[in-house]
């Protein structure tokens, strides 16, 4: 019995070794891998999305007979693009991403001239495609009301690539550069903590315009935001119980003893009342940012407080999750970017039919201003700042750096959106069915990605899984969350946060 519990103690703390005291890699080598990763998935995404290419896979189709599977072979493709691309980018191939970019950049056009030549089938599978195409028509065209693509797509696309990070961070497949720093520096995960924080400030823009307008009471307002809030607060209370009673490892220094990223997303949730407040007098979500942006600089300056975020002893409640209280105004500047962005794209985007090209390359414009403005700012703190990039404090360098790329990300999408499928695409033409409904469904599959992580690691030693067992492991978790995500949508399932 004893040498039962020595061991679950050993592995705990071989657990906790392997995923602390993280360096992370330079700045410009992850903006690289955020680009390769989207650069390559857009890419594949023109082709595979565009009318010709679907003659090709069809007629692939055909030809392998299993014309009745279409459906299953559309999601596999997807699949492969969204998940299975960004999964070989940062395990097995993260070491030759010059070779993989070359190797994309020389396959792409040769599919495309794989569709030229198959559009001669098109007649031929104009009715396999058509069953298909109208029977998801007629599940998404009743759901994407006040939906954008690009979006949708962005969202969608964080949304895999955080959950598969926070299951590959846990075998020796994923490069420890790509996991969490421990206090200066910058990592992949450390970006998409970051992108997920964002992107759920876009889409919050939509709840602002419907539940708290200056018509509202104050006192209707928080009890909007309490209602909107408490479910955060449930799964992080139930994510310490399962912990601690589990006895499950833990990185500490992350966000405490006791915090999680659920409670950060409940106060962020929280917060829009008094976000609100403020904005019916400054007008302006930049004024807010800016006036955030100096309180959190001035309390990281400080000699003291930054030696009790870093050294603190935890010997009370507050120290004890020293690291996730004081990152709050950190995140809550990311947060207010993300609705700042929303704002153009949701509510400044309205026009007649005629005018809506030229109104979309306004829209474009104002966010790629956004993006300069956030990238002067981020390469002043990251290079000329007191501190280094760090994500535990969640200081400037690493706020601006964040609302900077995901900017950029954004306005890259949009571009190529523009470029490929014109101003007056529609929503179901564009967005691929798996990234519709990962974003729709999204906190709903982040959560089921934290249960199976969860499950994976109390179940086997992910410290003693091989390459290819890790990497089969993280296939079939992929696909069993993107399953999830349909499976709900499909039953019309309902969940509310």
């Amino acid at each position: 019995m004893h040498a039962l519990k020595d061991t679950r103690i050993n592995y705990k703390q071989q657990k906790e070794a392997f995923v602390t005291g993280h360096t992370g890699q330079p700045v410009k080598e992850v903006i690289k891998l955020v680009a390769v990763i989207f650069v390559c998935i857009l890419s594949f995404m023109f082709v595979a999305k565009d009318e010709k290419s679907s003659h090709f896979f069809a007629a692939a189709l055909q030809s392998w007979h299993f014309g009745q599977n279409y459906g299953f072979f559309h999601f596999l493709i997807e699949y492969g693009l969204y998940y299975v691309i960004p999964l070989l980018f940062s395990t097995i191939l993260s070491s030759y991403l010059e070779h993989m970019i070359l190797g994309f950049l020389f396959s792409v056009p040769i599919l495309w001239f794989c569709t030229l030549f198959c559009k001669k089938n098109k007649n031929s599978n104009d009715n396999t495609k058509k069953s298909f195409r109208y029977t998801l028509k007629g599940i998404r065209d009743t759901k994407d009301t006040g939906m954008k693509s690009y979006v949708s797509t962005l969202r969608g696309t964080i949304m895999l690539i955080s959950c598969l990070s926070i299951l590959a961070v846990d075998f020796k497949i994923f490069p420890r550069k790509h996991a969490k720093v421990e206090t200066w520096g910058i990592s992949l995960m450390d970006l998409g903590v970051g992108f997920f924080v964002f992107s759920f400030g876009v889409v919050t823009i939509k709840n602002i315009k419907n539940k708290y307008s200056s018509k509202v009471s104050f006192i209707k307002k928080m009890k909007i935001s309490l209602k909107q809030s408490y479910m955060f607060f449930v799964i992080g209370f139930i994510r310490i119980l399962i912990i601690k009673i589990c006895d499950y490892p833990e990185h500490v220094s992350e966000y405490g003893v006791h915090w999680n990223f659920f409670f950060t997303l409940g106060v962020l949730s929280l917060s829009l009342v008094f976000i609100e407040f403020l904005h019916q007098y400054l007008k302006s979500y930049i004024f807010i940012i800016i006036l955030l942006s100096i309180c959190n600089e001035l309390l990281i300056r400080l000699p003291h407080v930054l030696a009790y975020i870093l050294n603190a002893p935890r010997t009370n409640l507050i120290s004890a999750n020293r690291e996730g209280i004081f990152s709050l105004i950190g995140y809550l500047i990311i947060y207010l970017s993300g609705i700042d962005t929303g704002k153009y794209l949701f509510y400044e985007n309205k026009s007649s039919k005629k005018n809506n090209s030229i109104n979309q390359y306004k829209v474009i414009l104002k966010i790629f201003s956004l993006f300069v403005f956030y990238s002067v700012i981020s390469y002043y703190f990251t290079f000329y700042g007191k501190h280094p990039i760090s994500r535990r404090l969640t200081n400037l360098p690493y706020v601006y750096l964040i609302s900077a790329c995901s900017l950029g990300c954004l306005v890259c999408q949009m571009l190529i959106e523009i470029l490929f499928f014109g101003s007056s695409a529609k929503y179901i033409d564009i967005v691929p069915l798996m990234l519709h409904y990962v974003n729709k469904n999204g906190l709903i599959i982040f959560l089921i990605g934290n249960l199976i992580t969860g499950l994976i690691n109390s179940s086997i030693n992910t410290l003693e899984v091989g390459n290819v067992a890790g990497f089969l492991i993280m296939i079939i978790y992929g696909i069993i969350l993107c399953g999830v995500a349909f499976i709900i949508d499909i039953k019309e399932w309902k969940f509310k946060f």
